[in-house]
């Protein structure tokens, strides 16, 4: 008996995948505002774009992606927020930053990980 196919295989890519932007979403999304409210501090400026795309992908889709998963586009956009020129590939950043980030993302967006869920 075959299995029942709920989505096109187009449709799950898309799901797995960042959304793509428009200019106007980006600059509604893509804010280092938050980072700047909460003090949040980076050593490097390619870990504030790593968070800042974390955080912005979170606010669309709300869901996490990894670095390789990110846009060019936006990860140039972000670039030039954060003032770097480096648009070097996320990919080389350190995994644990991206790991520590999403702890951070959401808190500031008031959600709770199902890891650290406990039942009132």
């Amino acid at each position: 008996m075959p299995r029942i196919s709920l989505f096109k295989k187009e449709e799950i890519t898309a799901f797995d995948s960042p959304p793509v932007l428009t200019e106007k979403e980006k600059k509604a999304i893509f804010t280092i505002s938050e980072t700047d409210n909460r003090k949040i501090y980076f050593r490097k400026k390619i870990s504030k774009v790593g968070f800042v795309l974390q955080l912005g992908y979170f606010k669309a889709h709300k869901k996490f992606f990894t670095p390789e998963q990110y846009l060019i586009a936006d990860v140039e956009y972000v670039s030039k927020l954060v003032g770097t020129r480096r648009t070097s590939d996320l990919t080389s950043e350190n995994y644990t930053n991206y790991l520590k980030h999403r702890p951070i993302i959401l808190d500031i967006l008031g959600y709770r990980s199902f890891k650290t869920f406990e039942p009132l």
